[in-house]
């Protein structure tokens, strides 16, 4: 809905004046007043928080301390809502951020002289590894390798690197799989 114009305002207060009595409306001005300001498009609904101060205590936050949105409300000190509406507003973005493995040129060399193993010589082709144990493991990490962060934009995740997930203190499951026709004649295949 717009605003009117000025004669149709003025229509308005001429129509206004033939219904007073002793130039009084039967109805508080104060009324009429807030009902046709309540159908100003612009001054509708409640009004919203100033989000930059709300950025600015967001962007004081560490950024270890952004990880859950709720930790992150709870310590600048607004509704979770907020930061939640900033996140679908597009303001902050959750960005995950991996340990990735920090390898030396001897470190890649040495994985690929490992595949080169795998291919035989005279057909250039990986072998069929029938006789080959595969071990499946499960480690659990004293940290997590993917942590997410709430960020602004601009702003970089946390590098996290390590000389290698190795160096991260942990447990283990193993498990081991093979195939049979690797296994028989070897007496650990079934019969």
């Amino acid at each position: 809905m717009t605003n009117l114009s000025d004669p149709q305002r003025r229509c308005v207060i001429d129509e206004l004046l033939k219904r007073s009595i002793n130039g009084e409306l039967p109805i508080e001005a104060g009324i009429v007043g807030g009902e046709w300001q309540s159908q100003i498009k612009q001054n509708a609904g409640r009004k919203r928080k100033d989000r930059s101060e709300i950025v600015e205590l967001l962007q004081a936050l560490p950024i270890e301390d952004s990880s859950v949105e709720r930790r992150a409300a709870s310590l600048a000190g607004v509704s979770r809502h907020l930061v939640r509406s900033l996140v679908e507003e597009g303001t902050l973005s959750r960005v995950t951020a991996r340990i990735r493995p920090t390898l030396t040129p001897g470190n890649k060399l040495s994985w690929v002289e490992h595949c080169l193993t795998f291919i035989d010589d005279s057909t250039l082709e990986f072998e069929s590894m029938d006789n080959v144990v595969h071990v499946d493991e499960k480690w659990f990490y004293e940290d997590k390798d993917k942590r997410s962060y709430l960020l602004f934009p601009g702003e970089d995740p946390p590098l996290r690197t390590r000389k290698s997930k190795r160096f991260v203190p942990k447990a283990m499951f193993l498990a081991a799989v093979a195939s049979s026709s690797g296994l028989v004649g070897t007496g650990a295949a079934p019969s």
